[in-house]
């Protein structure tokens, strides 16, 4: 059954088209994920669903049969208002029937006139009321709110107090307890940290109606997707598959593309070979000829297709200036204590030079405070309370705040970078500014009337005019589409120096991490040698090693009780396999991509005269098969797990 369908809608803002001719459904129990750049019109498309769009032409439709649930980008609601008020705002009509009954019950007890006509009405009130669960949304509405990590003493404070994730939580809740056939998701993993990602993820894989995401966050479209829609330059195109099943033949489909446009042009260019020749000829027959073979060229332009049209993205490239010594960056001993919270204590690490690091944790569990008590060194932002740090030989270190606190509201972005390095000519920074796409007048807009990717891509370019050789980064891909984080991956990829980034974008760190740091809940960071994979399967064991030691001995249940706790946990685990098989299966393809491009490096004229360059890249070719036998490996143990599971499901 169509829940929800576009038929030919079309938008347009003045003179610029934003889209036309979309044209697509969801069925339910379908996954969509809908990709695009910034700005392409994604939320736009969204919103016609719900009403706060209208389609220049065209039709939007909704099912009279799809409750639909719309978890907005930018969260709404009254500041002031508590979290448990705004989560109980969806019951707005029980409330108001609870308010009229009671002005009912005071009336007739006033004994005013009309008492048999307000007791009909206090009857139907009360069926109503019991039917729409009105009896029961309070305690359901707590429940929703704990279950999703909130405390008692959470319920009571106003959402100006909550942080980006909090908030996008409570949304989650007003959607759960609306009990929608559809959801309509936008961005709805902006703020939240890889634990409450995770948790997202696993609710979806449950949900039974159906979904359509807008993301940016190519992991969590891999894991809850089951096809995919793209808009890009104002058509939709749709495929089934998730986010890299998509890519990899939209890839192919450009390659084809491209090969058939050149075919065209080749055979353009022979037959007005044959016109020019025929009319040299100057016959009759000839002249028929070169008119006729005229019309098929006429034809064959008319039929080709436009050459493909990369989106624009910023042409990011980090290098780094004069090399550090072999040790980076040792700290000793740090806390951070604010009032009588200890966020942090007894944090000591090694970054070596080279290292790719990362930074993991729940949101408030320190990291940022961490990275600047880093910073500290560098720049004077605040020190540590306890401990120290020690920067190495020659390091230069550059920093990137997710805050973009350091960027100055009055400047004009020619003035922010230029500021920055006075030493490079306007013409320098110009041509820099217009590599991330601020181009001639925009080079003079204000920071202050900046959109948060606009001001990450100010921050990220005095980032890279720095050549700073250790990057702290924090949430660097914040605000940035799927294709200027793939652009900004390959940049850091390439980078020379050394590397240490907080980050929640899972596909980032699956690309590039050499080594992770991990705070252990206890005030403290543990670490762990590889990449995401490895890191989220070790933290599961050590959650299910931790949840054997506290479970006591179980009272006895039912058998048909027990049977059926045991078929939901299997359930609940097959779909866990089939998600690390999907994602493993985008790692490998990645890793094997890896693998041909490092050896394509190797084979070039220019390793075989760097001696030096040929090792680092013979080394890195070592590590990515190894990499590459450990995730064959990993597949194949999971794939087995999983035959087995449903073998025993079956019996």
């Amino acid at each position: 059954m169509v829940l929800i369908s576009a038929q030919g809608v079309a938008k347009s803002f003045g003179d610029r088209v934003l889209f036309s001719g979309v044209s697509f459904d969801v069925r339910d129990g379908e996954r969509v994920g809908l990709i695009g750049a910034n700005g392409a019109g994604k939320t736009t498309l969204m919103n016609m669903f719900t009403g706060a769009a209208v389609p220049d032409e065209g039709r939007a439709y909704v099912s009279r049969d799809a409750t639909l649930g719309h978890m907005r980008q930018h969260v709404p609601g009254d500041l002031t208002r508590t979290l448990h008020d705004e989560a109980l705002n969806v019951f707005l009509p029980l409330m108001r029937m609870e308010e009229e009954l009671e002005s009912i019950a005071r009336t007739i007890e006033g004994g005013d006139g009309g008492a048999d006509a307000l007791i009909n009405r206090q009857h139907r009130l009360h069926e109503a009321y019991e039917s729409a669960g009105g009896y029961t949304y309070r305690s359901r509405t707590r429940s929703t709110l704990l279950g999703l990590g909130f405390s008692e003493s959470d319920l009571d404070l106003p959402l100006a107090a909550l942080s980006g994730g909090e908030r996008s939580r409570v949304q989650l809740a007003r959607l759960l307890l609306t009990d929608p056939r559809m959801l309509l998701l936008d961005e709805p993993t902006n703020h939240l940290d890889i634990a409450s990602v995770e948790w997202l993820e696993e609710y979806l894989l449950q949900f039974r109606g159906a979904i359509l995401v807008i993301s940016h966050d190519r992991y969590f479209l891999d894991k809850v997707t089951g096809r995919t829609l793209e808009l890009e330059n104002g058509r939709l195109t749709a495929r089934a598959g998730n986010y890299s099943f998509f890519m990899r033949h939209k890839e192919k489909d450009v390659e084809v593309r491209e090969r058939h446009r050149e075919n065209t042009l080749r055979e353009i260019k022979r037959i007005e070979g044959i016109i020019e020749q025929q009319k040299r000829w100057n016959r009759e027959r000839n002249l028929r000829a070169a008119r006729s073979k005229q019309k098929v060229v006429d034809r064959l332009r008319e039929e080709l297709v436009p050459p493909v049209q990369a989106p624009d993205v910023s042409r990011y490239m980090f290098a780094a200036g004069e090399g550090s010594g072999s040790d980076v960056l040792i700290a000793k001993g740090l806390a951070k204590r604010f009032g009588d919270r200890t966020l942090f204590r007894d944090v000591s690490f090694h970054i070596r030079k080279g290292e790719h690091v990362f930074l993991l944790g729940p949101n408030g569990c320190g990291k940022t405070t961490l990275l600047k008590a880093l910073v500290h060194t560098c720049f004077g932002a605040y020190a540590p309370d306890e401990g120290y740090i020690s920067l190495g030989a020659g390091v230069l270190a550059g920093y990137y705040d997710q805050t973009q606190e350091s960027l100055l509201a009055q400047n004009t972005v020619l003035d922010e970078v230029w500021g920055a390095h006075p030493h490079l000519s306007q013409t320098q920074v110009r041509g820099a500014l217009a590599a991330f796409l601020f181009r001639g007048e925009d080079v003079y807009k204000s920071i202050a009337l900046l959109s948060g990717g606009e001001r990450a891509r100010v921050a990220l370019v005095k980032l890279m005019l720095s050549k700073a050789n250790f990057l702290l980064l924090d949430e660097p891909t914040n605000h940035l589409d799927i294709a200027s984080r793939e652009a900004f991956e390959n940049a850091l990829a390439a980078y020379d120096g050394t590397l240490l980034i907080v980050s929640h974008d899972r596909y980032l760190i699956s690309r590039l991490a050499h080594r992770i740091l991990y705070f252990d809940g206890r005030g403290g960071i543990a670490e762990h040698i590889g990449d995401y994979e490895s890191y989220a399967r070790a933290r599961e064991a050590e959650r299910a090693q931790a949840g054997q030691a506290q479970v006591s001995a179980p009272a006895k249940k039912a058998p048909e009780e027990n049977a059926k706790a045991h078929g939901r946990e299997t359930a609940a685990e097959i779909r866990r396999i089939k998600a690390r098989l999907r994602a493993a299966e985008a790692d490998i393809e990645r890793a094997e991509a890896d693998i041909a491009q490092t050896e394509a490096l190797l084979s070039a004229p220019e390793a075989a005269a760097d001696y030096v360059r040929a090792m680092e890249l013979t080394e890195r070719m070592d590590a990515e098969r190894r990499r590459l036998e450990r995730l064959y490996s990993e597949w194949e143990e999971d794939g087995l797990r999983l035959a087995a599971l449903e073998a025993g499901q079956q019996e």
